[in-house]
């Protein structure tokens, strides 16, 4: 494994208060949207083009992207 990424799972294990599964969904989507910033992260990598999909699953169809 990267040691940045090492470090980022480490650091956030670390100052943990509870399992996400214990927490209510809109703080864990909080903490999500936080650690995964530009700076964190890098700037977005730009793509040429998006096309939504649909794949076939039973009797409904599930959306899907492919950048």
């Amino acid at each position: 494994m990267h040691p940045a990424l090492q470090q980022l799972i480490d650091n956030k294990l670390a100052h943990t208060r509870a399992q996400q599964w214990e927490l209510p969904i809109a703080e864990v989507r909080q903490a999500f949207r936080a650690l995964w910033t530009p700076a964190m992260t890098g700037a977005p990598s730009a793509v040429d083009r998006i096309d939504e999909i649909s794949i076939p699953a039973g009797d409904a169809a599930i959306p899907a992207r492919v950048y």
